[in-house]
């Protein structure tokens, strides 16, 4: 379905943004914090961040405050902040054999060589709603200090070997070139 023009120019738009706030001045609950979404809804943020295309942890959760949960427009406000960002840099060439994967599914090999990783995911788990989490007392929200220490606990994740150097040692596709191509590459983002 399509847009239609909005009748009513600024004005329809200042009483949508009204009734947004008059709603939640209705609902009669504190908002949640932005550092609360961020400890507590790590998901949420990590689905914003990736679809948004922004790692910024404190922004996504930001956004999903301001979107309400809605994480398809919590993406859209990332990737309408980073399309004011000036570019401050270019990123070096990753050895993807030395990135450390918290996630590695793949749909083109059954037994990829070192394993599938499902990573923190619900998908195989079943869909029912748990009632026990209606009784769960309100904890205190950490601090940003206990989130970082928090996460700096946890083990490093592993490292795998590329799909594609297991496909060349067995021949499945050529070796590559001996020397990288001169020149810069073509930017396709501009």
């Amino acid at each position: 379905m399509g847009y239609v023009a909005v009748k009513g120019g600024m004005d329809a738009i200042a009483a949508a943004e009204e009734l947004v706030k008059s709603h939640d001045d209705a609902a009669g609950v504190a908002p949640l914090d932005v550092r609360q979404i961020l400890t507590q809804q790590g998901a949420l943020v990590d689905q914003a961040m990736g679809e948004g295309s922004l790692y910024a942890p404190l922004l996504a959760a930001l956004a999903v405050k301001q979107s309400e949960g809605d994480t398809m427009e919590a993406a859209f406000l990332l990737r309408a902040y980073r399309s004011t960002l000036p570019r401050l840099g270019y990123t070096l060439a990753a050895d993807a054999n030395e990135m450390h994967v918290r996630r590695r599914i793949s749909s083109t090999f059954k037994d990829i060589p070192g394993g599938q990783v499902l990573g923190r995911t619900r998908d195989y788990t079943q869909r029912l709603l748990d009632f026990s989490l209606m009784d769960t007392p309100p904890a205190d929200t950490p601090t940003q200090q206990e989130s970082d220490a928090h996460l700096g606990s946890a083990p490093e994740p592993p490292t795998f070997p590329k799909v594609s150097g297991w496909m060349r040692a067995e021949g499945m596709l050529p070796p590559l070139p001996a020397e990288p191509p001169e020149g810069e590459p073509f930017d396709i983002t501009r």
